[in-house]
């Protein structure tokens, strides 16, 4: 796999995958994306709903709620 990075913008990097598709990469590290991982965060875990629905939509929970194979369910 060939990765290409340009800095590009405020702390992204542009990297240019094996397929040739171009995508923007932020790291953690960065203020903005440290803020934006903490509402969604705040967002998800609002209820237990929100939560559960997160856990299914990521392969964690089964549609019935409870865990996963992958995970020991």
């Amino acid at each position: 796999m060939t990765v290409v990075q340009k800095r590009h913008a405020a702390q992204a990097s542009v990297v240019r995958t094996a397929s040739g598709q171009f995508i923007t990469s932020h790291r953690m590290s960065d203020p903005e994306v440290a803020d934006l991982v903490r509402a969604y965060r705040a967002e998800i875990g609002a209820s237990s709903q929100t939560a559960s629905a997160f856990l299914q939509k990521v392969g964690i929970l089964t549609k019935t709620g409870k865990l996963s194979k992958k995970f020991g369910g």
